[in-house]
């Protein structure tokens, strides 16, 4: 067994006059992950977090994202995930991308960094694509894994560019505590 505990970042997305264009990392909140792998073929996700999460894990954003990596990767493996700190789902600061980008991230350091971050970024949309009833997107997901702020220019093949961020930028960023 091999086991690794990570943080991905919150996210503040649509930024600009674009939809799913724009996104940027918030320093201060995210989730933090602990991911194990061995021999097997099984996924279980630990819910050690203060947030209420599915239970079934066919509902959980975790699961598309890591289902994709390991399908990719081409060898099954026994993985468990447990969430120990969780944005607040609903919170509107990419508690969704938050979970599935760790997920993979950390998958992709205990196996040695077999894949880009732009996969990651590609594995880490299918989590989205379940929490958004179909649809895809990396605006969260893109910043949680590759940080600062990101452009999508386009999907078709996936083009994200991570952007200069000038040293000393800082937003303000206000959070109601209500759930969208």
């Amino acid at each position: 067994m091999r086991k690794i505990r990570v943080f991905a970042p919150a996210t503040v997305a649509n930024m600009g006059c674009g939809f799913d264009i724009m996104g940027m990392t918030l320093d201060a909140v995210g989730d933090v992950l602990s991911v194990e792998i061995g021999e097997g073929d099984d996924l279980k996700i630990i819910n050690k977090s203060k947030q209420s999460l599915p239970e079934d894990i066919e509902q959980n954003v975790i699961t598309p994202a890591v289902r994709a990596f390991v399908a990719a990767y081409g060898v099954p493996m026994d993985i468990t995930v447990t969430v120990e700190h969780k944005i607040a789902p609903g919170s509107g600061i990419g508690s969704s991308a938050a979970s599935s980008s760790a997920a993979v991230y950390a998958l992709n350091e205990l196996l040695d960094h077999p894949f880009t971050d732009e996969r990651l970024v590609e594995f880490a949309m299918e989590g989205e694509k379940l929490i958004s009833g179909g649809t895809p997107h990396a605006d969260n997901v893109g910043p949680s894994i590759l940080g600062g702020v990101v452009l999508l220019r386009g999907y078709d093949p996936l083009d994200v560019v991570r952007l200069p961020v000038p040293g000393r930028f800082c937003c303000a960023v206000a959070h109601p505590a209500i759930m969208v």
